[in-house]
């Protein structure tokens, strides 16, 4: 049987997260300088893209950790996929402003650890995890090919390779886009 005041209480409790929030983003902006240091350089890789008709020697431009680059494209082998480190003489570069390609993040941990935390915005508790990400964008091979089809097929392969040794692994899709 549900809880008859259960929902009273969620939203005093939402009340007071909402409150905190307001507070948070009503206070004067204070500009700091970063803590976390600089970001780590990122090397240029070629692609073809999923929703965007091109050529066959036509390539769009993103851009891959070069540390991860190796082990994470060894995923893609065999799955439609594809990226590339160099861009061939006879390939030409495709720019679109807007474009965002598709990318493969996938979060892995060896602990099942989490931390409790509290949210500086809102007061509330949750829980942190920590681990490590990495990230590969991704185009297709052959024009023929879809996006979540070669993604489910890179994450099978992920799960198959890394499922042994992680406790937690999540392999998550972030969808090509074209804004303007």
């Amino acid at each position: 049987m549900a809880n008859k005041f259960g929902r009273l209480r969620q939203s005093s409790r939402l009340s007071d997260a909402y409150t905190n929030f307001k507070t948070w983003q009503d206070r004067p902006y204070n500009p700091q300088p970063g803590t976390r240091g600089r970001m780590k350089s990122r090397m240029p890789v070629y692609l073809h893209p999923f929703g965007i008709t091109f050529e066959a020697n036509e390539v769009y431009r993103s851009k891959a950790d070069p540390d991860t680059f190796d082990t994470l494209v060894a995923y893609m082998t065999g799955t439609g996929g594809s990226v590339s480190k160099t861009k061939q003489n006879t390939e030409k570069l495709i720019t679109r402003p807007g474009f965002r390609a598709a990318r493969v993040v996938i979060f892995k941990n060896t602990s099942y650890q989490a931390t409790p935390k509290k949210s500086e915005i809102t007061q509330q508790d949750y829980l942190k995890y920590s681990g490590e990400r990495e990230s590969i964008p991704f185009g297709q091979e052959d024009g023929l090919a879809e996006m979540i089809t070669v993604f489910d097929q890179i994450r099978s392969k992920v799960f198959e390779a890394l499922s042994s040794t992680h406790e937690t692994l999540r392999v998550s899709l972030t969808p090509e886009r074209m804004s303007r």
